[in-house]
C-alpha cells in the first residue's frame, strides 16, 4: 500500500517547499546537515509527522509526488557532492600534504583550544599544564644537497611516522614547515614529563634512516615550552619553544632544552646587536689590524694577516669573537668580508710602495663559508686585486678545514677559479700559532712556495673570520 499524498498539497505548495529545501541544502555545512534537511523535506512532501528517509522506491509514492521527490533527490545529490568537496578542502587546509601530519594552521588552532582550558591566573611552575615541543632536524640541508630533495622528502615522511608512534591519546603532531615539527600534549603532570617526552623523541630520531640506498641521520634538537595560563597565546609559545630549540642546537644538537626567561632576554639582546651590526655594515664601521707572520728561523717578515675589528661608536673596538658568529648566521659576513678584502689589498699595495722589501710579504685574508658560497666570489677577489694593483701571487686566502671537509662541487669550482686568478689558498684551524696544510688531492690548495715555509704569528691574539 503506497503513501497517501495529502490532497491539500497542491503543486504551488510543493514548488515553495522545494525552493525552501533547496536554500537550506545550499546552506548545509556538511553531509549530516544535508541528510537532516532532506529528511525534513521528505516528511513535509509526504505529509508525515516525523522526518523520513528520502524514498528510494518511487513506486510507493503517489504519482503527483514523484516529480517533487525526484527534484529533491537531485538537489540532495548536488548538496552532498558540495559537502564532500568542502570537507576535502577543509581537510587539505589542515593537513600537511607531504607527511599527513597537521599543518601550522591546524596546530595553532588546537594550541589555542588547549590554552582556552587554562582559566584564571597562571598555575604553579611545577604543576600540570599543556606542553609544546618544537623539533628542528639537524643538518637536514646536507641531506637535500647531497641526496636530492626527493630523498629529503622521504626522510621527512619517516620522521613524521616516528613522531606518530610516540603520541598518546589527545596528542597532536604537526609539520610547521621545512624540517620543523611540533608536538602538542594537552596536559603533562610537570616539566619533567615534557622533558622525558622530548628526550624520547630525540632518541627515536637518532636511529638512522635508509634512503636512496644510504643510511642518513635525521637527528633533531628539541625545545620545550609549558603553558601556565594567564595571557599565554600560541605565537608566544611557538616563539619561546623556538628559542629553546635553538639553545639545544647551540649546546651541541640532538638535545632537549626547556625555555626560560633568560633565553628571551638573550634573544632581545641578540636582536639589538644584530641591528647595530647591520648599521655598522652600512656605515663601514670596521677597521683592519695586521698581525705579522715571521719566517723561522731567520726572523724575516714573511707576511701579514688581516684581522677585522668592529669600531663600535660606543664600545670602541669589538673583537671578532663577539660578532663574527652572528655575522655568519645573518649573512652579514659577506659584505664585511668583501670590505676587509678590498681594504687589506689596498693597504698591502700601499705598504709595498712605501717599503719595497724583496720578496714582498704576502697578505693573508680569511675567507668565510658564506663567502665561498657566493657565486660572485671570483669577481669580488678579482675586483679587489684590480682596484689595489696587488699582485695575485701576494694574496693568500685562508679557508677553514671544516669547509674543505665538505667537497661540494660548487665550492670546489670556486676554489679552482681562485687558483686560476693566481692567488694562493691555504687551510687553517682555529689554532692561532700553527698553520697545517691539507693533503686532500681534490682541493686546489697551494702546494708550492707558501707551504714549503715554516712560520709563526708574532701574537696569539684572536684570529679573524674574515
Amino acid at each position: 500500500m503506497g503513501w497517501q499524498f495529502p490532497a491539500r498539497r497542491r503543486a504551488a505548495g510543493r514548488e515553495r517547499l522545494l525552493a525552501t529545501a533547496g536554500a537550506a541544502l545550499l546552506a548545509a555545512p556538511d553531509a549530516a546537515a544535508v541528510h537532516r534537511v532532506a529528511a525534513e523535506a521528505t516528511a513535509e512532501l509526504l505529509g508525515l509527522d516525523a522526518p523520513a528517509e528520502l524514498a528510494r522506491d518511487l513506486d510507493l509514492v503517489p504519482e503527483e509526488a514523484r516529480a517533487a521527490l525526484e527534484s529533491l533527490r537531485a538537489q540532495v545529490t548536488l548538496a552532498l557532492e558540495r559537502a564532500d568537496l568542502a570537507a576535502e578542502v577543509a581537510r587539505r587546509a589542515s593537513v600537511d600534504p607531504l607527511t599527513g601530519l597537521a599543518n601550522r594552521t591546524a596546530f595553532s588552532r588546537r594550541l589555542q583550544e588547549a590554552l582556552g582550558t587554562l582559566d584564571g591566573p597562571p598555575g604553579p611552575p611545577g604543576g600540570p599544564a599543556p606542553a609544546l615541543l618544537l623539533l628542528d632536524l639537524d643538518d637536514f640541508k646536507t641531506i637535500n644537497d647531497s641526496l636530492g630533495h626527493s630523498s629529503g622528502d622521504e626522510v621527512l615522511r619517516v620522521v613524521a611516522e616516528r613522531l606518530r608512534g610516540c603520541l598518546g591519546p589527545g596528542d597532536l603532531a604537526a609539520r610547521l614547515g621545512g624540517d620543523e615539527f611540533a608536538v602538542l600534549v594537552p596536559r603533562v603532570a610537570d616539566e619533567g614529563e615534557a622533558v622525558a617526552l622530548g628526550e624520547r623523541l630525540a632518541a627515536i630520531l637518532r636511529t638512522p634512516v635508509t634512503v636512496s640506498g644510504r643510511e642518513v641521520l635525521a637527528r633533531a634538537s628539541v625545545g620545550v615550552r609549558l603553558a601556565r595560563g594567564g595571557d599565554e597565546d600560541p605565537e608566544r609559545l611557538l616563539r619561546d619553544a623556538d628559542m629553546a630549540m635553538y639553545a639545544a642546537k647551540t649546546a651541541g644538537r640532538a638535545g632537549v632544552r626547556v625555555f626560560d626567561t633568560a633565553m628571551h632576554t638573550r634573544a632581545v639582546q641578540r636582536l639589538d646587536f644584530e641591528a647595530a651590526l647591520r648599521r655598522a655594515v652600512i656605515r663601514q664601521q670596521f677597521t683592519v689590524r695586521y698581525q705579522p707572520v715571521v719566517e723561522l728561523p731567520g726572523g724575516r717578515l714573511a707576511g701579514l694577516e688581516a684581522l677585522v675589528r668592529w669600531d663600535h661608536p660606543e664600545r670602541g673596538l669589538v673583537m671578532p669573537g663577539e660578532f663574527v658568529s652572528l655575522a655568519e648566521d645573518t649573512g652579514l659576513i659577506v659584505p664585511i668580508g668583501r670590505w676587509v678584502l678590498h681594504a687589506a689589498c689596498q693597504a698591502a699595495r700601499d705598504w709595498q710602495r712605501r717599503f719595497p722589501l724583496q720578496p714582498h710579504p704576502f697578505l693573508s685574508v680569511n675567507l668565510s663559508v658564506r663567502q665561498l658560497q657566493q657565486p660572485d666570489l671570483l669577481e669580488d677577489v678579482a675586483g679587489a686585486l684590480d682596484a689595489s694593483g696587488l699582485d695575485p701571487d701576494q694574496l693568500m686566502l685562508e679557508i677553514t678545514e671544516s669547509v674543505l671537509a665538505t667537497d661540494q662541487e660548487a665550492k670546489l669550482e670556486r676554489l679552482v677559479g681562485l687558483r686560476a686568478l693566481g692567488v694562493h689558498l691555504a687551510s687553517t684551524t682555529s689554532a692561532p700559532a700553527t698553520r697545517p696544510w691539507p693533503t686532500c688531492a681534490t682541493c686546489p690548495l697551494t702546494s708550492s712556495s707558501w707551504p714549503s715555509r715554516s712560520w709563526t704569528a708574532c701574537s696569539a691574539g684572536p684570529r679573524s673570520r674574515p
